[in-house]
């Protein structure tokens, strides 16, 4: 009977009450493909770089928002002829900053 070697990392699995020892075979420096470091690392940096432009989108729509709502505050508090231009400039930012549909 021969053993295969196991993965070194423990990880949690389903039902586990503590972490418990990966059950798959070592196949590279005793790691399995995937909890080996370089593996985990590619992950991270693949996670950090999604959340990084779901951050900078959100960001981009916050700063986007706020200013058209400065310019409804401006329209709001200006004489009434220059209401409508007030308006006009907001309805422009606002489809000027507008994404290309896909």
């Amino acid at each position: 009977m021969t053993s295969k070697e196991l993965c070194q990392a423990t990880c949690w699995k389903a039902g586990a009450w503590r972490p418990v020892r990966c059950s798959k075979a070592a196949t590279r420096e005793g790691y399995c493909g995937t909890h080996h470091p370089d593996a985990v690392a590619k992950r991270d940096a693949e996670r950090t770089a999604r959340q990084d432009a779901e951050m900078e989108s959100y960001r981009r729509d916050r700063a986007r928002e706020q200013a058209r709502r400065d310019l409804m505050t401006a329209a709001l508090q200006a004489p009434a002829l220059s209401l409508s231009v007030a308006m006009l400039a907001a309805v422009d930012l606002y489809t000027a900053n507008q994404e290309p549909t896909k």
